[in-house]
């Protein structure tokens, strides 16, 4: 009878034994992902409604990265930044450093300017697209008729110019 009950229990363990062991070695696959097919799930971006909501200055941390962002379309590299953030303490003219940071990403190589053809092509997308990209905003009506007019009238007005003008702008200072 010892002998009996020594199977069953042995019986009885190795059955639960495998039956828990097909449970736990099975491999739960989620979702197969090709590497051509990957999909980045990046946040919304949220406007403004008007220039008023931006309360809180940028750093100059802040101000170079973005701006190094929305100009090449990518992040600043890491020493690039840090140089550039203790040239911008050592300087007491805020206003002249900020130029000088401008001046040298907008005539850099890599830069991610409009082409002077294209703007004129839609200069009602240009336009939006601008104050989206430096404003985080909508241009209002009187802002959109103004510019416009600008590039219209005046045949030199580059892209360039106004990228300059948007980023040393008071309220690029912003956010």
């Amino acid at each position: 009878m010892r002998v009996f009950n020594k199977n069953i229990a042995v019986s009885i363990v190795l059955a639960v034994l495998i039956f828990l062991g097909a449970w736990s070695c099975k491999k739960d696959v989620i979702e197969n992902v090709k590497p051509n097919n990957v999909t980045y799930n990046l946040d919304t971006l949220n406007l403004y409604s008007s220039a008023a909501q931006k309360t809180r200055q940028k750093s100059p941390a802040q101000f170079i990265s973005i701006l190094y962002i929305n100009l090449y379309q990518q992040s600043i590299p890491g020493n690039l930044l840090d140089n550039l953030d203790v040239l911008s303490s050592s300087i007491g003219d805020k206003n002249m450093c900020n130029e000088m940071i401008v001046k040298s990403f907008i005539t850099g190589t890599g830069v991610k300017i409009p082409q002077n053809t294209d703007m004129r092509a839609d200069i009602d997308k240009f336009i939006s697209n601008t104050y989206i990209l430096f404003y985080l905003r909508k241009p209002t009506e009187i802002e959109r008729y103004h510019l416009k007019s600008v590039i219209q009238q005046d045949s030199k007005m580059s892209p360039t110019d106004i990228y300059t003008a948007f980023a040393l702008s008071k309220e690029y200072q912003f956010y």
